[in-house]
């Protein structure tokens, strides 16, 4: 059974296309007829009263049930305001979800999935329906992102890209970083154990390298994972519509580059600072700060990278990374569910995210201490 709060309307519901009966007018009452149960409900779909537990476990009955919530604060959003009795039409829908959710967690057989916004700015209506309708759910629920880890990586290709890159290419493209990277990490490691360590992860990290190309895994990372901490974040959305316009940029000025990383972020094309802003907030406390580091005629990054002509603009493409890193908060490994660090980025993870076939890192090191 399938509800889709989007289309079913709370006001006149639907009608029955087979005549059964001439109006169905609730959630309950919807979901009840797509199993074949309606009479066992059918009074109080018409009183538009939420079912008690014991008709719900006969409606769900003992044959395998896959029940399917959709859009589900939409319906309820347009119910608030429907009076039935002394109540209302989405105090009903509620009490109905917690009483499916609980005799669904009571099944052996029967399984309920239903899909909630992962920001308040997805969902435009009142987001205290957001917060009621996962404490409701989150009694007896298992929660799941559509798009867990590295999983988002054929996402971006398939969302992002005209055609799917050549594999050897992409291949070749992480051999190549990979080994940069490993060449330059490996000196600052101090021991025999910790660089054992750094290998066992840069094998894996060729791997990913391989799996997001034309995109460094790191930024990915930063996004699905640091940005995911600010409030209106959308992670999957939120970076798909944020690569698109970087690569729209990118591909307009016939970048080069191997692959699209956070020190590639073109930030002084005003429509890609716009994307960057809608994503993350705080438009109005960093213009000053794009001013007089990045687009500025005066800008520091500029004057720096005077200083290293021998590199292809080291400073500019440091400090995007670090303005990058500078939103939202690496989770806590330690501590309470949804913790997070301070914003900010070590040099170490740096380095893994700006570190490239031209930007080692003795000149990383070097204009780190020019910016600060």
């Amino acid at each position: 059974a399938v509800f889709d709060g989007e289309k079913f309307d709370a006001v006149s519901g639907l009608t029955d296309e087979t005549s059964v009966v001439p109006r169905i007018r609730t959630i309950w009452g919807f979901l009840a007829w797509q199993l074949g149960a309606y009479k066992l409900i059918e009074e109080q779909d018409q009183k538009r009263v939420a079912p008690g537990g014991e008709i719900v476990k006969k409606i769900i009955g003992d044959k395998p049930t896959l029940i399917l919530l959709d859009e589900v604060s939409r319906y309820l959003e347009r119910s608030m305001g429907e009076r039935v009795g002394e109540s209302t039409l989405y105090r009903q829908a509620l009490e109905f979800i917690q009483t499916l959710t609980t005799e669904i967690s009571g099944s052996r057989n029967a399984c309920l999935i239903y899909s909630l916004q992962a920001s308040a700015r997805e969902f435009f209506g009142d987001v205290e329906i957001l917060a009621t309708l996962d404490h409701l759910a989150s009694r007896v629920d298992a929660k799941r992102e559509p798009i867990r880890g590295d999983e988002i990586f054929p996402v971006l290709r398939k969302r992002l890209l005209a055609e799917l890159p050549n594999e050897d290419i992409a291949n070749k493209v992480a051999n190549n970083y990979v080994d940069t990277i490993k060449r330059n990490i490996l000196s600052y490691v101090p021991s025999e154990a910790e660089r054992r360590e750094v290998e066992e992860r840069i094998i894996k990290y060729r791997e990913r390298f391989a799996l997001a190309y034309p995109f460094h895994p790191a930024l990915i990372d930063l996004m699905r994972e640091r940005w995911a901490s600010i409030p209106d974040f959308q992670r999957t959305r939120g970076v798909l519509r944020f690569l698109a316009v970087v690569l729209r940029t990118l591909k307009s000025r016939n970048s080069r580059e191997y692959l699209v990383s956070a020190n590639d972020i073109p930030i002084d094309e005003p429509e890609v600072r716009s994307a960057f802003f809608t994503e993350v907030g705080q438009r109005e406390p960093y213009q000053a700060v794009l001013e007089a580091d990045f687009i500025g005629a005066n800008a520091q990054v500029m004057r720096i990278d005077k200083i290293f002509t021998e590199a292809k603009n080291p400073a500019t493409r440091i400090a995007r990374a670090i303005l990058m890193y500078s939103f939202g908060g690496q989770p806590k490994m330690e501590g309470k569910e949804g913790e997070v660090l301070p914003p900010g980025v070590t040099e170490h993870d740096l380095m893994l995210a700006t570190i490239s076939p031209y930007l080692d890192s003795t000149m990383m090191k070097a204009v780190l201490k020019e910016l600060t």
